[in-house]
């Protein structure tokens, strides 16, 4: 594989870990710098007097929230929530290990640049319908890029439905309204949108619908766009 493809595949993904403390306490997560993650909960665990025990990470995956929802599942079942969502106590960490070094050794380097490329072809379709829909000669790359980020937040945040899956037509209608909402927008308009989308998932998706929607309206209404 060559070097580009090798750089392709270190942007992609993530890593699950799991850390153990000498206090018996185990943090799960997810992130794209796990050893980073490690580091800074080692610094907050010896606030509470805890030392850094040993810790265990995954290869790179195209979806690691799946593995980071197995290991919080796991810890549910076996262990005791000790602080928030991710921090228990009462687990086992070699079952721990177990499961990432078990299930989650990492995924195909091929499959992660053909993840790569199926997301871009869903970036064309999406700024094809666009250019359709206006017949105006504008950028939408960046828009259609900014567009995936905003829709994968809605999505971790819960969010689901069939406007967010690809449709019989090849494309994913909610990416296309958040494509039209934030398409002109300035960079603060831009991050009032994404903030409500993380703070109040509902309330994101209907104010992108609505812009979109009037966006929509506008066109149809031969006004200027």
């Amino acid at each position: 594989m060559s070097n580009e493809n090798n750089d392709k595949v270190k942007r992609l993904g993530g890593f699950a870990y799991a850390v153990v403390y000498s206090d018996g306490w185990v943090k799960v997560g997810r992130g794209k710098n796990p050893e980073a993650r490690v580091l800074a909960h080692n610094s907050s665990s010896k606030m509470r007097g805890a030392d850094y025990v040993a810790s265990c990470f995954s290869g790179r995956l195209l979806c690691p929230e799946k593995a980071e929802k197995r290991l919080i599942n796991f810890c549910i079942a076996h262990g005791s929530p000790a602080h928030g969502r991710e921090w228990f106590s009462g687990v086992d960490f070699s079952d721990l290990v177990k499961i990432i070094e078990g299930e989650f050794p990492g995924d195909k380097e091929e499959d992660f640049l053909k993840d790569k490329e199926s997301r871009r072809g869903l970036e064309r379709v999406c700024e094809s319908k666009l250019d359709e829909m206006f017949k105006q000669d504008r950028d939408w790359k960046r828009t259609c890029y900014s567009a995936e980020i905003l829709m994968e937040i809605l999505v971790l945040s819960g969010c689901k439905g069939d406007s967010f899956k690809i449709n019989e037509k090849g494309y994913i209608p909610f990416l296309l309204d958040c494509s039209l909402a934030i398409h002109g927008c300035s960079k603060e308009e831009l991050a009032i949108i994404f903030m409500q989308a993380s703070l109040d998932p509902d309330g994101g998706i209907e104010t992108i619908r609505a812009k979109s929607r009037k966006l929509v309206g506008l066109y149809l209404s031969g006004e200027s766009v």
